[in-house]
């Protein structure tokens, strides 16, 4: 009889190669494992032991350092930086024009001051230049002109950005038209962003983070007279972010998003 020969298959695990983004050192990052520790039984021996993952634990540690995150941030964080074309700077043109004398929300700020730091954190995040293009025109379909401002984006941008800016829009309405009351718009989107591709989830990540931080910075200068500026209640507004949080933390969108996402809802429930 011949013997049967046993294979062993080892994991691909192409991430140990690159750098910590703590310390950059290699082959230092190591899977980190979650559960109960064991506990003895009634006869004495050992039992209720074993891995129990969670999904909101980071999947990563490093041994030389204190970072944890996850493979998408190492990846991230070894990818070679984004090269920024004309395109760019033409979607930065646009974007400006477009959101002309438009301010932020019971402020006196510039509204393209939210744009620009969107397609910021994109970059931060390792996003290419059509996912910042996008954030630069997140939302011009929707503040500035609807279908109409979709087909022209397609056309000077393509239609890859063009999906971006519609999959990040909740309303593409005409300007004479009226809006869905805001419950209803965000529950909508809420739905159609659990069939979003990794290019809508990434921006929203960023325009959600970047908003939800401005609404902290403002409730520590003005305290919770904030809320009086929003068509929606406190209660409504913390039940969006953390819907929005949830649905990308269950589609792994980077943690170099959701952490300060995460921390700014946080920060938000104690002016409720």
């Amino acid at each position: 009889m011949t013997p049967t020969k046993t294979t062993t298959i080892k994991r691909k695990r192409p991430w140990r190669s690159l750098p910590c983004p703590g310390c950059g050192a290699k082959k230092t990052t190591r899977e980190i494992s979650y559960g109960y520790p064991a506990s003895p039984a009634d006869d004495g021996k050992y039992a209720n032991g074993g891995c129990c993952p969670l999904l909101d634990q980071a999947e990563i540690s490093c041994v030389a350092c204190e970072w944890r995150g996850s493979k998408e941030d190492i990846r991230i964080f070894a990818a070679p930086p984004v090269v920024l074309t004309a395109r760019f700077l033409e979607a930065m043109n646009y974007a400006n024009a477009q959101h002309a004398g438009q301010i932020r929300k019971g402020t006196n700020i510039a509204y393209i001051s939210h744009p620009f730091g969107v397609a910021g954190l994109i970059i931060e995040a390792g996003g290419d230049e059509d996912q910042a293009i996008g954030g630069l025109l997140h939302d011009v379909a929707e503040e500035c002109g609807g279908e109409p401002r979709l087909r022209e984006i397609k056309k000077k941008f393509g239609s890859r950005v063009e999906a971006i800016v519609r999959g990040c829009s909740d309303w593409l309405g005409a300007k004479e038209e009226k809006k869905a009351p805001w419950k209803i718009r965000k529950a909508e989107h809420l739905e159609r962003l659990g069939r979003a591709n990794g290019d809508i989830l990434l921006v929203t990540a960023a325009d959600k983070t970047h908003n939800a931080r401005a609404i902290v910075t403002d409730l520590d200068l003005i305290g919770p007279v904030l809320w009086d500026r929003f068509n929606a209640t406190a209660k409504d507004i913390v039940w969006y972010y953390e819907s929005v949080y949830d649905l990308l933390r269950a589609r792994e969108v980077t943690s170099i998003l959701l952490s300060p996402l995460s921390m700014a809802i946080d920060a938000m429930k104690q002016y409720l």
